[in-house]
């Protein structure tokens, strides 16, 4: 599993999030941005495997908009800092019963 985070990942990621309406609120309110730096961002915490990688962020976008209507909650996709890919995820804001869950 890789657990360390390439400059050239940290720059896609910053350059994204950069370009997002909600920049100031994502790194200064709530705080969400700042997730990505979590080893939590790269692999999924019920069965602590790496998640789903997407070579193409618009494969991702796909995907989130296909998981936020099968789940009805709200999924984004995002620029992993510890692959080469993207990965598609729930903030704090809107997990559900089952994120919340102790396995």
């Amino acid at each position: 599993m890789k657990t360390k985070i390439t400059f050239k990942n940290f720059w896609i990621w910053f350059s994204d999030q950069c370009r997002r309406k909600t920049v100031f609120k994502n790194f200064f309110i709530t705080g969400n941005a700042w997730g990505a730096f979590s080893i939590n961002s790269h692999i999924n915490q019920h069965t602590n495997k790496e998640k789903v990688m997407y070579n193409t962020i618009e494969g991702a976008k796909k995907a989130a908009d296909a998981m936020s209507k099968k789940h009805n909650t709200h999924f984004s996709c995002y620029k992993c800092l510890f692959c080469d890919g993207y990965h598609i995820g729930k903030n704090r804001d809107n997990k559900t019963d089952y994120d919340n869950k102790k396995d």
